[in-house]
């Protein structure tokens, strides 16, 4: 329970000078995630795997759209759409995919390792140590998927097991 003052310490620097944001902070009955009255990919810091070297959003190739995945790498339907995704990886080559979990990173990077995904230059492994991701997402189901455009405009969201060609689609 100590961690939740120093998240919530976190999202408010993080998201402090958003336009709006200070009106919208001290509201505790908002009833939207912060990535739908926030629809912009926000600012993160997190930990790279396999080698663990910090990783934020200044470090996402520009003028490409970003999928960013939330799962956990003991997750049967993560398992499932991480191998869809590799299947139609050509259909991702001009995104940019983060995976991100807050896991032990001993973990992760044995998903990473099985998934051989130091092949794919296109998607990135990330450990948010924090879970300031998993909180700006108000994340709920695994795996979960946000899709946004080359502004860093969020196009959708998907939530839960969905099939990657509904993903393709929204490319």
């Amino acid at each position: 329970m100590r961690m939740l003052p120093s998240v919530l310490m976190s999202l408010s620097l993080l998201f402090g000078n958003l336009p709006g944001f200070a009106q919208h902070q001290h509201v505790a009955d908002s009833t939207l995630p912060l990535y739908r009255e926030y629809p912009v990919l926000p600012q993160f810091s997190t930990r790279r795997i396999p080698d663990s070297t910090l990783f934020q959003k200044k470090d996402l190739r520009d003028k490409r759209q970003t999928l960013v995945m939330l799962f956990s790498p003991d997750c049967e339907h993560c398992q499932q759409a991480i191998e869809a995704l590799k299947k139609q990886i050509e259909s991702f080559k001009k995104v940019e995919i983060l995976l991100v979990s807050h896991l032990n990173f001993d973990l992760l990077k044995a998903y990473y390792d099985k998934h051989q995904l130091h092949q794919y230059p296109n998607v990135t492994m990330v450990r948010d140590g924090s879970y300031m991701l998993g909180t700006f997402y108000r994340l709920r189901n695994y795996p979960s998927f946000f899709l946004y455009n080359k502004k860093g405009d969020l196009v959708e969201a998907f939530e839960g097991s969905v099939p990657i060609d509904r993903i393709v689609s929204r490319l």
